[in-house]
């Protein structure tokens, strides 16, 4: 009699402990399944959406085909390492920037662009020395990035986070080397010269602007404003350089910039053959596992296709965008409001929209700049070494809203500024130019130090 009460009470147990563990599993098996269901329909709904505005997701791995460091640019790397500048991808070494010359070269080259006059300083004892000793290396660089085949360096975007990038640190002070040749040349009054080292240093900067990684747009457009500052500097003109100034606009490699790093996220959160090595991370164990398969991807694939549909509508708009000053805040306020409270990565995802696209607009604004210049440079030369009174090319900008303001004084020196200018940004370039010494020029009208009107 005892047993067969003691049978109908294990039965229950038996029961209670049955639903314990299998109502749990079941909520997380609907849960994998609804977030699997919701990650699949908002990927196709950001694919979807990449293609209705004439940018389809799948072109990129066409665009950019797998390729390792050509013989050139490894030939480069080899010439530039004896100077400290070490460009090998492959080379886990960090810079020693206690040397005299990477001490010197860096500061050297930001005060004298930051100046908006054509006066240039005496080069560094340590950096001229550097210049010297390492002037057949540098001659056997120009010749290779003005030769038959670019030097390309590795590329694997189906490597997604985990890919290798150039040294763009030791890139930026190549490019500063080859710009200090020519301003050398120019100066010492070797203008073919001094014009040759400028097709070098844009030679590899369109390199670098061609690679599809947002940091290689941000270098390149950097160094795409340090030589038209070295332009200024030197008037130097050809007539390679009028087209060139005239089709400065770096915003549509931008925006694919922009597009691409939205395409990363995506393809690391859902399309990657190994995410955990994608995500820069060592496999996990077997459960930890487990639960990033069935809970983890989904969540992040819902996050990555929210996010990218905040890239593509900033894409979409400033692509349509025609003013000079766009609202950018305003723009990245709205963006912000396109995610939702539980997307926690689109912080680590989104970049600062409104900086790097305003310096899109300032390298416009600092192209035209530099074609003023050197066309009145071109009226000086042609006018017995007066600056002409008055300029008309300064009569056209290619921003609405803007103007320039051309002045020559009684002692004949001349400034160029524009009116309503942007603000200065980190970079420090002056949006203006001088041709007084730095001791005498007036601040720069955009700067803090400049009249606040503009103006």
């Amino acid at each position: 009699m005892a047993s067969e009460t003691a049978r109908p009470l294990w039965k229950k147990m038996i029961r209670r402990v049955m639903i314990v563990l299998l109502v749990p599993l079941a909520l997380l098996a609907l849960t994998s399944v609804v977030l699997r269901v919701a990650a699949s329909k908002g990927e196709r709904e950001a694919l979807d959406g990449w293609s209705r505005i004439g940018r389809p997701m799948d072109a990129f791995e066409k665009r950019w085909p797998k390729r390792e460091t050509n013989g050139p640019a490894g030939r480069i790397e080899v010439l530039c390492r004896p100077m400290g500048i070490d460009l090998a991808m492959d080379r886990d070494v960090k810079r020693d920037f206690s040397q005299p010359f990477a001490k010197e070269l860096s500061p050297y080259c930001a005060g004298l662009w930051e100046d908006p006059s054509g006066h240039v300083p005496p080069i560094p004892e340590v950096v001229a020395a550097a210049l010297d000793d390492h002037s057949d290396a540098l001659e056997e660089i120009r010749s290779i990035l003005l030769g038959g085949e670019r030097p390309l360096w590795k590329l694997d975007i189906s490597a997604l986070y985990a890919a290798q990038m150039p040294r763009f640190v030791d890139q930026m002070d190549l490019q500063r080397v080859l710009l200090l040749r020519v301003l050398r040349d120019a100066l010492e009054g070797r203008p073919d010269e001094a014009l040759q080292w400028m097709e070098a240093s844009w030679a590899l900067n369109e390199i670098t602007l061609a690679r599809p990684e947002l940091i290689s747009k941000m270098v390149g457009i950097a160094v795409r404003r340090w030589q038209f500052a070295t332009l200024r500097k030197t008037g130097l003109s050809s007539g390679a350089w009028r087209p060139r100034l005239a089709d400065s606009d770096l915003g549509p490699t931008l925006l694919d910039a922009y597009q691409y790093e939205a395409w990363l996220f995506m393809k690391t959160c859902r399309g990657a053959e190994d995410p955990f090595r994608a995500l820069g991370g060592e496999d996990p164990g077997a459960v930890q596992r487990f639960l990033m398969r069935h809970f983890g991807f989904p969540y992040y694939t819902l996050c990555a296709s929210q996010s990218s549909e905040a890239f593509r509508e900033f894409v979409e708009r400033m692509a349509r965008e025609t003013s000079c000053t766009p609202d950018t805040q305003a723009l990245s306020e709205d963006l912000e409001g396109m995610i939702s409270g539980w997307n926690i990565l689109a912080a680590v995802a989104f970049p600062d929209f409104s900086q790097m696209w305003e310096r899109t607009v300032r390298l416009r604004l600092e192209a035209d700049l530099t074609r003023l210049v050197l066309e009145a440079g071109a009226a000086r030369a042609s006018g017995e070494g007066s600056w002409p009174a008055a300029l008309p090319a300064a009569e056209s900008c290619p921003c609405p809203g803007m103007s320039w303001r051309y002045t020559r004084d009684g002692e004949g020196h001349i400034e160029i500024r524009i009116e309503n200018a942007p603000p200065t940004d980190k970079a420090g370039i002056p949006l203006w130019f001088t041709s007084r010494p730095p001791d005498t020029a007036a601040g720069d009208p955009s700067g803090p130090d400049g009249d606040a009107e503009g103006r």
